[in-house]
């Protein structure tokens, strides 16, 4: 791998950082968050280690019953539950897993409280993610190492793969041009083979029609009277 290919891989690399950043982060222009759900309150609705998508941009008087909602608290950072009841300026919320949260929370939401609306879940991820990180409620430092060493090689991988792929169609086009100049080459020369025997045909009946002017030329000389001496 010489240098230009490094260089493009750094840049394949960067380009490919900078849509997962925007994905990620575009939350803060376009309004939209995603978050990873570590807790069971809300199955089967939202699983554990699952993905929802968060609305920053509703605001908090448009907000109904059953919605849910994610909001901070000082004893839980982040916590997705649904609204059950509605106040002027506050919400009482709760999970709607009656295993884990058999009552509604024991405190009250305000605006100040509030993060966004879950608009979409995303529960397909839950077992990849339950695989690379394991249980984020535990926070296991070793699964959490391996989930983020898988994603890295990963990351290498499609950078390779990318790299290769762009060698390849270098390659096939280098091919290809190559058999078009050759392909150029052989119809060139073939109108050249073709064009010589018209050229020596030409030359032959020139010589000829010089011959034979000449050798008319001599015959009316030798042959013709002189009209000059019969006279006198």
């Amino acid at each position: 791998m010489n240098k230009n290919e490094v260089i493009k891989g750094l840049r394949t690399f960067g380009i490919g950082f900078l849509l997962i950043s925007i994905l990620f982060f575009g939350y803060k222009t376009l309004g939209y968050k995603p978050i990873v759900v570590i807790s069971n309150s809300m199955e089967p609705t939202h699983l554990t280690n699952s993905i929802v998508l968060i609305d920053t941009k509703t605001e908090f008087k448009d907000l109904e019953v059953g919605d849910v909602i994610q909001y901070k608290h000082k004893e839980h950072q982040g916590i997705v539950h649904r609204v059950f009841q509605k106040g002027s300026n506050t919400l009482l919320t709760s999970g709607i897993n009656r295993e884990t949260n058999p009552i509604i929370d024991t405190w009250v939401v305000s605006e100040e409280m509030y993060v966004g609306k879950v608009v979409k879940g995303f529960n397909g991820v839950a077992p990849l993610i339950w695989f690379l990180f394991g249980n984020l409620v535990d926070k296991n430092p070793l699964h959490i190492l391996f989930g983020f060493s898988v994603l890295l090689l990963v990351v290498v991988v499609m950078i390779l793969s990318i790299i290769k792929f762009k060698i390849f169609i270098k390659k096939r086009r280098c091919l290809k041009m190559r058999e078009i100049a050759t392909d150029v080459y052989v119809k060139t020369e073939h109108r050249k083979n073709n064009s010589k025997p018209k050229v020596k045909f030409q030359a032959v009946i020139g010589k000829v029609l010089v011959s034979a002017v000449v050798l008319s030329t001599i015959v009316s000389v030798k042959y013709t009277p002189d009209l000059g001496s019969t006279i006198s």
